[in-house]
């Protein structure tokens, strides 16, 4: 029996979705446990009641929110929500659910009835990022996790495959929505037809929009029963990192370089600052080390002072070298480092030394330049 079948599990010509025992095509509660759904989950709308589990009338009720997670970090919110697949899974995984959203108002009675958090009824592209962000209760570029499966029946190999299929065009909603709300991560899930519709055209745009977002965005296929669910299922996962976040939370390691040092390491949001080993942030005195100074270096002040010092600090080694390079230069034996400099990126304006470039416009010109040309766009 293949399990795994996008179409209506109700027409049996599409694919073998009968029941492995009876001579019928599988009931919808039964269709949804090979998407690891389970029975308590309750689908909103008409529906034949399921003769395999007892349930009081269609829509079986759920006063304790059995699946409701406890308040917890990260925040996401789901977009194109569905029945919410995605939302469980996340509650499983731990996520504080804050908001889902679906302009199919039957999956907000099957969200209420199964689900916690907040359910928006609407069409994405009347919303706007401020209106989501409230109901979700977070703040603009607070948010940690976007989840969005903008329709996929425009992409899919068993669908129309219609490029101009308005549903293609979903996903600039997802950027749109994304660029005012700045979550730590955007995660798309999609078909795999997305990949080469219109030649690739489409992942290409929603990568490249992405990263004109000022994230870092990769695509990879996955098959879900690689991952604990009984069907062959291929989905399309497009993860995004706001290049600001790309390594928060991690845990350092012993023989890597950590990133830099700020005055917020007491917090994992904010760069990769837990213990190699322990379940913690570094301390004051391990961030010191980092930065050069050794356990006999007093640090006075309260805590805040403390962190902030460190935080603030130039790194001991970053100064020696500099300190030495000068003196060279001023014994007249400059370091072969001079000759040659390193250069993290080419400035336009800078020559190979770091010094500034002739012949190029000032801070004020360039200025002037730019109010003489907004100017003249606004006349037009």
């Amino acid at each position: 029996m293949q399990l795994a079948n996008p179409r209506p599990w109700s027409e049996r010509r599409h694919g073998l979705v009968g029941h492995p025992l009876d001579s019928r095509s599988r009931w919808p509660v039964t269709a949804h446990r090979p998407r690891s759904t389970p029975d308590l989950v309750s689908l909103g709308g008409a529906q034949e009641c399921c003769p395999l589990k007892a349930t009081r009338g269609n829509i079986p009720a759920n006063p304790s929110r059995r699946w409701k997670a406890e308040p917890v970090s990260p925040s996401a919110i789901d977009l194109f929500c569905g029945a919410g697949g995605a939302s469980l899974g996340l509650l499983q995984a731990g996520w504080d659910l804050r908001l889902s959203a679906d302009v199919d108002p039957k999956c907000g009675l099957t969200h209420r009835a199964s689900l916690p958090g907040e359910f928006l009824s609407a069409d994405l592209r009347t919303v706007d990022a401020d209106k989501l962000a409230n109901a979700a209760g977070v703040a603009l570029g607070e948010l940690d996790l976007l989840f969005a499966g903008p329709p996929c029946q425009g992409f899919s190999i068993i669908g129309s495959r219609v490029v101009w299929d308005k549903r293609n065009n979903l996903y600039r909603e997802v950027l749109r929505l994304a660029a005012d709300l700045r979550p730590k991560c955007v995660v798309i899930e999609n078909v795999p037809g997305l990949v080469n519709l219109a030649k690739g055209a489409y992942l290409h745009a929603i990568l490249e929009g992405l990263t004109a977002l000022g994230y870092e965005a990769a695509c990879a296929e996955l098959l879900a029963a690689q991952y604990g669910a009984p069907q062959m299922r291929w989905r399309l996962l497009i993860i995004a990192w706001r290049k600001d976040h790309t390594r928060r939370y991690r845990r350092m390691t012993w023989d890597g370089v950590p990133r830099a040092v700020i005055t917020r390491f007491r917090d994992p949001k904010s760069g990769e600052y837990t213990h190699p080993e322990q379940n913690r942030t570094i301390t004051i005195r391990e961030a010191a080390r980092l930065q050069g100074l050794p356990d006999s270096f007093v640090i006075h002040g309260d805590k805040t002072s403390q962190y902030d010092q460190v935080g603030n600090a130039v790194p001991t080694q970053l100064a020696v070298a500099i300190g030495s390079e000068i003196r060279r230069c001023l014994d007249g034996h400059p370091g072969a480092r001079l000759a040659d400099p390193f250069r993290r990126r080419p400035v336009m304006f800078l020559g190979r030394h770091g010094e500034l470039a002739q012949g190029l416009l000032g801070l004020s010109e360039v200025m002037a330049s730019r109010r003489d040309e907004l100017e003249s766009r606004a006349a037009s």
